[in-house]
């Protein structure tokens, strides 16, 4: 018998299989992140009273990059050669690292973390990667250890939530900008202490900010501010 077999076409049936199988693929991710989220939220708060080893889950992988939308946010961020650019709470240097390298050569960036160990670890990981244009200061944004007027940009990523005092940040972050310089604020899941566009914005106006975007991707956003 000399004919080619007709192709079978999907029938209802297997249409709505696939769809469950991608449902339940999905939710597993999803049920993924908001498990590595609380466990992070859960450990940022009890490291505050104890001190504890720093968790491989907040550790910088492909997973987390992915998780955390590194890609996306670092779209979003506009940075360039030669610009001087700040972040508040950098961790192990998620963003920072790769920021650095984007406003290369000329420019540099300096990242503020509170926690002794972790900001030791990110200069470890610049000096692995051959950085040298990063300045990482130990202590706490609330207190003005920030150069006045220095820098083009700076950004928050899933760390508003967190800072005690976030009125003295804000208000030393419009210091540390030069007029017309640009804040970012990401936030979004699967942070737990993430804060809602409104709140950011009523947090940013009187402290002399102008919102003049907002992108969104994935349940996060990255609102982008001009320091007037």
């Amino acid at each position: 018998m000399g004919g080619d077999v007709a192709e079978r076409r999907p029938t209802i049936n297997d249409v709505a299989a696939r769809a469950e199988e991608h449902m339940r693929a999905r939710r597993l991710v999803l049920l993924i992140g908001a498990s590595l989220g609380l466990a992070s939220g859960v450990w940022r708060t009890v490291h505050r009273i104890r001190r504890l080893p720093y968790p491989f889950w907040m550790a910088v992988t492909p997973f987390t990059d992915w998780l955390y939308g590194t890609k996306t946010i670092l779209g979003h961020l506009d940075v360039h050669p030669g610009q001087h650019v700040l972040e508040i709470g950098p961790g192990l240097g998620r963003l920072l690292l790769p920021v650095a390298a984007r406003v290369a050569p000329g420019g540099d960036v300096t990242g503020v973390e509170i926690d002794h160990g972790i900001a030791q670890a990110l200069r470890e990981r610049a000096v692995a990667a051959g950085i040298t244009n990063i300045t990482v200061i130990d202590g706490d944004a609330a207190a003005r250890q920030i150069p006045i007027g220095y820098f083009d940009v700076a950004y928050l990523a899933a760390v508003l939530g967190e800072i005690g005092n976030p009125t003295a940040v804000i208000h030393h972050l419009h210091d540390a900008l030069k007029p017309g310089g640009m804040l970012f604020i990401i936030e979004g899941w699967p942070d737990p202490h993430h804060q809602s566009l409104a709140a950011v914005k009523r947090r940013l106006v009187p402290a002399g900010f102008a919102r003049i975007g907002v992108t969104r991707a994935w349940g996060r956003f990255t609102a982008q501010f001009e320091r007037l």
